[in-house]
């Protein structure tokens, strides 16, 4: 029970959002990146253009799906390295986390229902992206590792 405890505070830790309001979503990457994740023996790359101006509640919803995705690498995916890369192409903002772990046999639930996968942060990812109107992929197999793709539609967010 104390091992579970530990584990539930530092889960609830980890998505607690750090300072957004006086950095950019890149900085707050980095920054989790440098502290929290390399702390745990990750070593997190972060492409993202300081450049890339987007909705307050979009960085919160990117920041989420990356912490989430960050867990799941720590915990399951024996990985040494990961990149989260945030990007525009054309009308799409394109969101990538990729790592160099075991990988897994996957199958997304579809938005709004438990779907097959017993993983609630992926459950939790794919209704994240659908209620922004987007579209989530993960490449993924037993013995490679992961990447996971979001795609979101600019035009939403005009």
């Amino acid at each position: 029970a104390a091992a579970n405890l530990i584990e539930a505070r530092r889960f609830i830790r980890e998505l607690t959002p750090p300072q957004l309001d006086d950095q950019t979503l890149g900085g707050a990457l980095r920054r989790l990146a440098r502290t929290q994740w390399a702390t745990q023996g990750l070593d997190v790359q972060v492409r993202v253009s300081d450049t890339v101006v987007l909705p307050m509640h979009l960085q919160t919803a990117l920041l989420r799906i990356t912490q989430g995705a960050i867990a799941n690498v720590l915990q399951h995916a024996h990985a040494t390295t990961a990149t989260v890369t945030i990007g525009i192409e054309g009308d799409t903002l394109r969101f990538t986390v990729e790592d160099d772990g075991t990988g897994f046999d996957a199958e997304l639930p579809e938005p709004g229902t438990a779907g097959k996968s017993d993983s609630f942060g992926l459950r939790a990812t794919a209704e994240r992206v659908h209620q922004l109107g987007g579209r989530l992929d993960i490449d993924t197999a037993s013995g490679r590792g992961t990447t996971l793709t979001v795609d979101l539609p600019l035009t939403e967010f005009a």
